[in-house]
């Protein structure tokens, strides 16, 4: 073969995954730099998953142990769990087997930027310069580094996801093989074992077959994705269908104590928390105005946080800026190649994301591709024009403004470019010394718990999963907030959370309160400030037995509290 085909084929084949390969490596290392174990538990869902692997690793069937009493009727899917029951099957040492899982979450994570450079090229019909600067990008930013490294469903899902859009256009070519679609079948039921939005996938699929007349690939995407998808949602379809008919299997009726209700359902039940979240319509248009706002400007916030955080100009002028034009690449693509299963895929699982009262920001990192890829549109278009002008012979005032355009991309990219190699990772490395330095004093109070408690006693904890995984003792949260008052912006909400703040500590006739200055840290609005204040005032009369060496973690006997409400009972 002639040394200038050889060079060709090197340059169009070869030095892509060559420099792809290059940003996985640097992903990966970032993240174990980053130590990321220390994190472990801040976001709760991820304590929660472990346990459950750990309970279907020790043969106790897919229940959460933590959970006083135990808790059979579970609002997540158990494939992820499953995957995670393997670790502890393996090393069942915690907490040294954490980062194996964290690093089950850096191989997702490498998967997920390999669909992100193969669906920028082949959906969004980037040149291969482009399309690795969009899988760059959808590595480096805060958010994906985050959740990189952690023991979450989010990049896990975004993988299978981006996967089974890229094999169902594959299937979707005019000379495409049937056989992509099984393969995309496959792929969106094992992302709804991961979460139940899966069938969002599904739906998303069978819609753009639909667009193409492909009617046997229909059938074979509702076959063969609606099978292996139906055994993980069955189980939470009976439970959803009870619920609404009033026949529950687990105590929550309006009976109960309000605090027990809704931190029950952030356990057992998606539609429970929705419901607690949502008491009407007028809360409903609320959390669709506020997410529909937040899910607009969001490509802006991935891009440019935390750097934009540092002024008014950046975080809304400029994320303004990049959010429009990230909207009108995707868009300009659209009308350009028709509809692909990303699009479709997207539809359907805004439609169920955007309602859900929560901020979407976490769910929407299944999206960064077609965010990054839309804005490397708009950008290679502005490029392309700039460049091709100031090689012509037009006006003066033409080519300078072209050059000002050049500069103006140049200065953004940098930008950007500077805030996910530095920024980001010195934001996310001051986090995790932050909560490094929290551990080390929580650790103290699990030893202490360990030592110096019975078995069988019951805590009130906000990382309550964490403190059963180092100590063996059930735990449970104080209370799970609505969160209509962060989107109606009623200060009554908050305060009447507060004032069920005990509903949970005597109901399960809890011994301990353990006690953090990150309680509440993840709850919306104003509802930190104002639950603190209210711990605070409950637990100041009573007994503390133990405080950790700078005094950041305290845990109270709580019998006292508990006792009386048993006697009035």
């Amino acid at each position: 073969m002639p040394a200038n085909r050889l060079s060709a084929l090197f340059h169009r084949r070869l030095l892509p995954w060559l420099v792809l390969g290059t940003i996985l490596v640097l992903y990966a290392g970032t993240i174990l730099l980053l130590r990321p174990a220390a994190n472990f538990g801040n976001l709760q869902d991820d304590a929660l998953y472990f346990a459950l692997g750990k309970a279907l690793a020790t043969g106790r069937g897919y229940m959460l142990p933590s959970f006083p009493g135990g808790l059979h009727t579970l609002k997540c899917p158990a494939l992820y769990p499953w995957l995670l029951s393997w670790i502890w099957r393996i090393d069942p040492r915690f907490p040294s087997n954490v980062m194996p899982a964290i690093g089950l979450t850096i191989a997702f994570g490498c998967w997920f930027l390999i669909a992100c450079w193969l669906l920028a090229k082949r959906t969004l019909g980037l040149d291969s310069p482009w399309a690795l600067a969009v899988a760059a990008f959808c590595g480096f930013n805060f958010f994906a580094l985050f959740l990189g490294g952690s023991v979450l469903t989010d990049l896990p899902f975004a993988a299978l996801a981006l996967t089974a859009a890229l094999c169902a256009d594959r299937a979707l070519e005019p000379n495409g093989h049937w056989a992509w679609m099984a393969c995309a079948g496959v792929l969106t039921g094992l992302a709804t074992g991961l979460r139940t939005v899966g069938v969002t996938l599904i739906a998303g699929i069978v819609l753009v077959a639909l667009v193409r007349r492909a009617w046997h690939l229909v059938a074979l995407m509702c076959v063969v994705g609606g099978g292996l998808a139906l055994p993980w949602i069955f189980p939470s379809l009976l439970r959803a269908l009870a619920a609404l008919r009033g026949f529950q299997t687990h105590p929550n009726s309006p009976a109960l104590p309000l605090g027990w209700r809704q931190t029950l359902a952030l356990y057992s039940s998606y539609l429970n928390l929705w419901r607690n979240s949502v008491p009407n319509w007028a809360t409903q248009w609320a959390v669709l105005r506020k997410n529909v706002l937040s899910a607009i400007i969001e490509p802006g916030i991935f891009l440019l946080f935390p750097l934009a955080n540092r002024s008014a100009f950046l975080s809304v002028g400029l994320g303004s800026l990049v959010a429009l034009g990230s909207w009108a690449g995707i868009f300009y693509r659209l009308r350009k190649t028709g509809w692909k299963a990303i699009h479709g895929i997207s539809l359907f699982y805004l439609a169920m994301v955007l309602p859900y009262p929560f901020p979407p920001q976490r769910f929407l990192v299944l999206l960064l591709p077609l965010f990054f890829g839309g804005l490397a549109v708009v950008a290679r278009e502005i490029a392309s024009r700039a460049a091709g002008a100031l090689r012509g012979s037009g006006p003066a005032t033409t080519r300078a403004g072209a050059a000002v355009s050049l500069l103006a991309l140049l200065a953004f990219a940098g930008l950007a470019t500077a805030n996910c190699a530095w920024f980001a990772p010195r934001e996310l490395a001051a986090n995790m010394g932050h909560q490094r330095a929290l551990l080390t004093e929580e650790r103290q109070a699990y030893r202490w718990i360990a030592r110096h408690t019975a078995p069988q006693a019951v805590f009130i904890a906000y990382n309550d999963v964490l403190l059963y995984l180092y100590t063996g003792r059930q735990a449970i949260r104080p209370i799970d907030c609505s969160t209509a008052g962060y989107y109606d912006n009623d200060p009554a909400v908050p305060l009447r959370d507060a004032a069920h703040l005990t509903d949970v500590a005597r109901f399960v006739h809890a011994t301990y309160w353990v006690a953090t200055p990150d309680d509440f840290d993840v709850e919306l609005g104003n509802d930190r400030p104002v639950l603190l204040r209210r711990e605070h005032e409950i637990l100041a009369p009573l007994p503390e037995v133990f405080r950790s060496g700078r005094g950041r973690v305290r845990i109270y006997d709580i019998r006292a509290l508990t006792a009386s409400s048993a006697r009035q009972r």
